[in-house]
């Protein structure tokens, strides 16, 4: 029988004891390796003796094969860097579809029923009438119901949904709502500064003049006070306080009637009115003579009411 021979291990001698070992020698050590620099875009695209990638499933034309010659849809694959980021895409775009955040367009030649059917499914009622316009508790007056009516007939026409009614009708009542308190506030200020001017201007006659220009205006015919004072200027200023017109209406009181401050708000019965308040203080002087000759103000007003009545006459 044979028996196969066991290695022969070399001794190896220890330098520290000089004295042999039977374990075997340690293999060199190998270099140590350079740590990688810098990125993956660093240098000329890595070392040409290792194998290559796996060829990709699609060609490097893959874009221009999906396009299938049309420009605008090549464009927009330029912007996806593999056909994987496309397939993403399209699922996202299918999943926000079904979910109701993209909403379909309606046809232009669809039918009638499906006319109907797209405006249930966007909120958009059968006929103009249909919009909810409980916004805030609004009320519509009757001088807007018109303007309003148009209105809703123009967004049913352009299937407006009912929300974005709502947020149009309140935008438009809001923003009238400001413009009012806007004017209010400039009217005031404007009151004020021309109310100054004019106290500035005629002094102790101021309000004499306001009467005179009152008892003018009281003979007009019924209503054209209110719409000559409450009217506007061209710059949007109200009539009844620009100190310009009141002036010349101050001045035509004067040579219409001369007398108007004596008796104001007399209007046509001015001479009767001066008539009347004439024959009182006479009957006072004759009933209660020391009670007139007492009054400095009576004999005053006696003698102004006398001037009057001549000037009327």
């Amino acid at each position: 029988m044979t028996t196969e021979a066991e290695p022969v291990t070399e001794p190896v001698t220890d330098p520290a004891t000089t004295e042999p070992t039977n374990e075997p020698a340690a293999e060199p050590a190998s270099e140590p390796t350079e740590p990688a620099k810098g990125n993956l875009l660093d240098g000329d695209g890595g070392d040409p003796s290792e194998p290559a990638a796996a060829p990709q499933d699609w060609p490097d034309d893959w874009r221009t094969k999906l396009a299938g010659g049309d420009e605008k849809t090549l464009k927009k694959l330029e912007r996806f860097s593999s056909v994987n980021d496309v397939v993403k895409w399209a699922q996202n775009l299918e999943k926000k579809m079904s979910s109701g955040e993209f909403k379909q367009a309606l046809d232009e030649n669809a039918t009638e029923e499906e006319v109907k059917q797209w405006r249930e499914q966007n909120g958009i009622p059968e006929g103009p009438d249909g919009y909810d316009l409980d916004v805030d508790g609004l009320v519509v007056g009757d001088d807007d119901k018109p303007f309003l009516d148009e209105f809703l007939k123009e967004a049913h026409e352009s299937n407006m949904p009912n929300e974005m009614v709502q947020k149009v009708v309140a935008w438009h009542y809001q923003n009238i709502e400001q413009q009012k308190e806007a004017m209010a506030e400039a009217d005031a200020d404007f009151q004020a500064e021309a109310q100054q001017f004019l106290r500035e201007e005629w002094g102790g006659e101021y309000k004499q003049n306001i009467n005179q220009i009152k008892n003018l205006l009281s003979t007009a015919p019924e209503g054209i006070e209110e719409r000559l004072l409450g009217g506007r200027t061209a710059d949007g200023k109200v009539v009844g306080n620009d100190p310009e017109t009141l002036k010349w209406l101050s001045g035509l009181a004067r040579q219409i009637n001369p007398v108007a401050t004596v008796v104001p708000g007399a209007g046509a019965n001015q001479a009767s009115a001066v008539q009347d308040e004439i024959s009182s203080i006479e009957t006072t002087m004759r009933t209660e003579p020391d009670k007139y000759w007492k009054d400095p103000k009576m004999q005053a007003r006696y003698n102004e009411l006398l001037q009057a009545q001549e000037r009327l006459s």
